[in-house]
């Protein structure tokens, strides 16, 4: 039909037959084709010819023409066809350009006119700054391998914080101590606290904050909050530390939350001299809830009753907290050149709850240790000092001051360096 045995056609009008329709695509016309007709494809929109996936202006007017052979000419390998040369056309692709300001780019995948692309702030960061505020933007391909418009930058997360400052013994609140919060930008803001101690800021960028807290007679507080929402008292407050006389010392313990109750605890134990009274458990070697003064007594000289001898070492529960929350519980030692007997003071606290992994995992507790010359180390739970866990007995042994011969040696407690706890331990603990 048209071609002799030695293959020379008789004709120039050789049917290549009907043409295949492009996948995603269209064809112009109808019916078999015959040399040297051309078929004509076009894409649909938003799709192109090309196997790259690159937006082109000739995915609209495709041509493949019909050959003296009776066969329609190849294309060439830039065209995306299938095994059997029937043109796949594919989604335009877009090119990921460089994001506003604190947007970023989710995934690596296929960005097509299909397919849109992802883009979300950067953490700490909204659409508008508002803590609810949208976080993520789909971009859109256009059919010509544009992309849709970018959305404006990012604008940092910002909280409100509101804090209290008191006196760590007694409570009071304090007014005019100077407060500057630095927010994770590296922002500063300075403020004042009004006269019940209470001071407030608004615009303060998500994540690590720390505060700095300031009052003459009182020592120097610096802290950090992980600002994530607006922050209302509880770890926003500090409790400032009365400047102490020499030979004092004080133990500020805060803590979160959960477990709601923690105690400190105080014991004496033989000094580096080992010289003991062996009194272990006395009101003179067990500072705690139920013995709130830890020292000597000695007879009025008129009246018929003991009072406390302040002429001896001695240490005062000077708030007792029950609720956590930032709220201080504090310890205060005094007189501690004058100890002639057991001379080792150890810092320990219990879980008056005796919750199995609270005081670990929850309650974030946190021992700072003053001397007169302000903070003198600070001991955070899971970190420093050693766990003691014995079913409903949760204690952490923080600790010692040995006051020997009058040279105090302050040492953190790790397994085994501090004496053994010797108070009824079931006085140390209940259930909350």
């Amino acid at each position: 039909p048209g071609i002799g045995n030695e293959g020379v056609f008789y004709t120039c009008q050789n049917s290549c037959g009907q043409p295949s329709r492009p996948l995603n695509g269209r064809r112009s016309g109808v019916g078999a084709l015959f040399h040297p007709q051309l078929a004509q494809f076009s894409c649909d929109e938003g799709y192109t010819h090309l196997r790259s996936g690159a937006y082109s202006d000739q995915s609209i007017q495709l041509t493949q023409q019909c050959l003296a052979t009776g066969q329609f000419e190849a294309f060439g390998a830039e065209v995306s066809v299938d095994e059997h040369g029937r043109v796949e056309c594919m989604p335009v692709q877009c090119q990921r350009q460089d994001p506003p300001d604190h947007w970023q780019w989710t995934g690596e995948g296929i960005f097509d006119t299909r397919t849109p692309a992802i883009l979300e702030c950067e953490d700490g960061y909204s659409s508008n700054g508002m803590p609810h505020a949208l976080t993520t933007q789909s971009m859109m391909c256009n059919g010509d391998g544009s992309q849709s418009e970018f959305p404006s930058p990012c604008l940092p997360i910002t909280h409100r914080i509101v804090g209290e400052v008191t006196d760590a013994v007694n409570g009071q609140l304090l007014g005019h101590a100077a407060v500057v919060v630095t927010d994770n930008s590296g922002a500063q803001h300075s403020l004042t606290t009004d006269a019940q101690g209470h001071w407030e800021i608004d615009g303060v960028t998500r994540g690590p904050v720390t505060i700095m807290v300031t009052l003459d007679l009182y020592s120097e507080i610096t802290y950090t909050v992980n600002l994530q929402q607006d922050l209302e008292n509880g770890p926003a407050d500090a409790a400032l530390n009365p400047h102490l006389d020499p030979h004092s010392w004080r133990v500020v313990l805060t803590w979160a939350t959960n477990p709601r109750d923690l105690d400190g605890h105080v014991t004496r134990h033989p000094g580096s001299d080992g010289v003991t009274l062996s009194d272990p458990g006395s009101r003179r070697s067990h500072l705690y809830w139920r013995n709130t003064w830890m020292g000597n007594w000695s007879p009025h000289p008129i009246f018929r009753y003991n009072r406390k001898d302040m002429t001896k070492p001695s240490a005062m529960l000077d708030r007792d907290n029950v609720q956590g929350n930032g709220v201080p519980e504090t310890t205060t030692y005094f007189k501690m050149h004058a100890c002639q007997y057991d001379c080792k003071f150890v810092y320990r606290v219990w879980d008056y709850c005796s919750l199995p992994s609270a005081l670990v995992d929850e309650s974030e507790a946190l021992v700072r240790v003053y001397n007169s010359d302000g903070l003198h180390s600070t001991y955070n739970i899971g970190v420093h000092g050693h766990h003691h866990n014995n079913g409903g007995e949760q204690r952490w042994d923080v600790f010692s001051l040995d006051v020997t011969g009058g040279t105090p040696q302050v040492e953190e407690c790790t397994s085994g360096n501090c004496p053994a706890d010797n108070t009824y331990a079931a006085w140390n603990h209940g259930y909350c």
